[in-house]
């Protein structure tokens, strides 16, 4: 959606490019295709250049009539083993390149030849019952992409040699995305607050004031994505493409980040010793076992079988592999927060209320009565 409403930018970059974004949105909408997106350089050396290093980040080798030759790769690429293409472009960090040849948008199938993807181990362990019930199910994957000398034909092309512009599209291009992802933001804090309701409940602290005031932070979360997400309809604004596109609401990604981690150690915290130690279906299947898990092993609010997989979801959600992954994605899926703060600085005009403070201070005082 948002490189079809920067597609009047991205046609003054060079005739036909515009038409091509408008294109391409097209083509995805009729043929519901899965995209996944790629945005950052390989993690070798953050302090250097691509042009001190120029083998690494993804680059422009040659241009012909069929389309320009890239190599290079990217990371992170999330769901690619899953998506039908990858939508290639630059984030603001590495936007404005001194080299031209550094600076493209395209879009390819991911079974493009040339083309090689690199997963990551999965994390979730084969579906058995209610073991790992979410990382069974729902791990996203993660991967590196390799572009071997990869031909993006010319009616894939979206953009090129234009950090400016690039950078200036970065925005555009997310405006959607960016509400999208604090909807989903939103699922998964209901989703770590539910679950930390039901396990206070079953172990009976639900009544305890420290666990309520640790529920109630939670919930404060949940609402807090609630006033994020009205406040992007309610500023939503008709961008120049023609689209209505939601306000921009950068102090967002802030606040989540700063708080992905401290939701889920709630949810530690309520659980407590209770998410390391619970039977598996193996152990309440075993005839030998079951009557002791029956005496020793229930809650307050349900039998044996029901609190060994709330547990096990909850040590699927904060400790497995598949939980400790999610907690860093939210960390660092929205760009680095240290440039998010400073970018915010600067949002914030200040104007108004510093002249107040430098009249106030500047007044003589009054004689003490």
């Amino acid at each position: 959606m948002g490189l079809y409403d920067f597609r009047e930018h991205l046609e003054l970059n060079r005739a036909g490019f515009g038409q091509h974004a408008a294109d391409y949105h097209r083509y995805c909408s009729e043929n519901d295709l899965v995209l996944a997106h790629a945005l950052g350089d390989p993690q070798i050396d953050r302090s250097a250049n691509p042009v001190d290093h120029p083998d690494h980040a993804l680059r422009v080798i040659s241009e012909n009539d069929g389309g320009v030759v890239v190599r290079g790769a990217k990371q992170l690429t999330t769901l690619a083993p899953f998506a039908h293409e990858v939508l290639v472009y630059l984030s603001t960090s590495f936007a404005d390149r001194s080299a031209e040849r550094f600076v493209i948008w395209f879009a390819v199938p991911i079974n493009t030849p040339g083309l090689k993807v690199l997963c990551r181990e999965p994390l979730g362990a084969a579906p058995h019952g209610h073991a790992h019930p979410f990382g069974a199910k729902l791990d996203e994957q993660d991967s590196m992409l390799f572009f071997d000398d990869v031909l993006v034909p010319w009616h894939r092309v979206f953009l090129m040699h234009d950090g400016a512009l690039a950078r200036q599209g970065f925005a555009r291009i997310n405006a959607w995305s960016q509400y999208v992802g604090q909807v989903r933001y939103q699922e998964r804090l209901r989703t770590l607050l539910g679950v930390a309701t039901l396990l206070a409940e079953s172990i009976g602290v639900d009544g305890f004031r420290n666990v309520q005031e640790d529920l109630g932070e939670l919930a404060g979360y949940v609402d807090m994505l609630g006033y994020f997400l009205a406040a992007g309809e309610a500023g939503a604004v008709r961008t120049d493409g023609g689209l209505l596109a939601p306000a921009a609401t950068p102090a967002a990604a802030v606040w989540a980040a700063q708080i992905a981690s401290r939701a889920v150690e709630i949810v530690r915290r309520v659980g407590s010793s209770g998410i390391l130690m619970q039977p598996s279906e193996a152990d309440l299947a075993n005839p030998e076992l079951r009557p002791f898990l029956d005496r020793y092993m229930h809650g307050k609010t349900m039998p044996a079988d029901l609190k060994s997989r709330l547990f096990r979801l909850a040590w699927d959600l904060t400790q497995d592999g598949f939980g400790q992954r999610q907690d860093l994605y939210e960390f660092v899926h929205r760009g680095d927060i240290t440039r998010n703060r400073i970018n915010l600085l600067r949002r914030h005009d200040q104007s108004a209320v510093l002249e107040r403070i430098k009249s106030l201070i500047s007044q003589p005082l009054g004689r003490p009565e």
